[in-house]
């Protein structure tokens, strides 16, 4: 076998390694967060507090009314996942139809920044699978198993865009 191949499969075997690992990363950080987080729901309606969220929020009704309980355990993972204070934070749900959720997630006050979140609920306790501004990795998203008129696209492990 020649050098350059023999350099291209031992690339390819690294990103396998690499893959691998990064699967078992994401494995054992979703399970000791489950173990930690597991709490009961309850159902009641969320109100949005400026009428730039009220639009956001009236949005959300066409698909599912998110509860307040949901949107309190979105909330605290996010403080948990952005360090934003609690009484700092400021989340809105434009998204969720009681398994997946998508929002904004700010500091009040701040006009500039922030950016949005996706969220998963697995046994009864929500999972912040992305925040920020940018196209999520399509490792998470697809491991999860996104609807894709949540997340249409994201970027596979070379940074490329994908349609899903």
């Amino acid at each position: 076998m020649d050098p350059a191949k023999k350099k291209k499969l031992l690339l390819l075997l690294l990103l396998i390694l690499l893959l691998i690992l990064g699967a078992l990363l994401l494995w054992f950080f979703l399970f000791s967060t489950l173990k930690e987080n597991n709490q009961p729901t309850k159902t009641v309606q969320k109100t949005a507090s400026s009428s730039a969220k009220t639009a956001t929020a009236s949005s959300a009704s066409s698909s599912a009314t998110p509860a307040e309980d949901d949107l309190t355990l979105i909330k605290k993972a996010l403080v948990e996942k952005t360090q934003i204070a609690a009484d700092q934070i400021n989340v809105t749900i434009s998204q969720n139809d009681g398994k997946y959720a998508k929002g904004f997630v700010g500091t009040k006050g701040e006009e500039t920044g922030g950016g949005y979140f996706l969220a998963v609920k697995v046994g009864g306790v929500w999972i912040i699978v992305y925040d920020g501004q940018a196209t999520p990795d399509c490792a998470p998203i697809n491991a999860y198993a996104f609807p894709v008129s949540m997340v249409p696209e994201c970027l596979d492990a070379n940074g490329n865009l994908m349609k899903r």
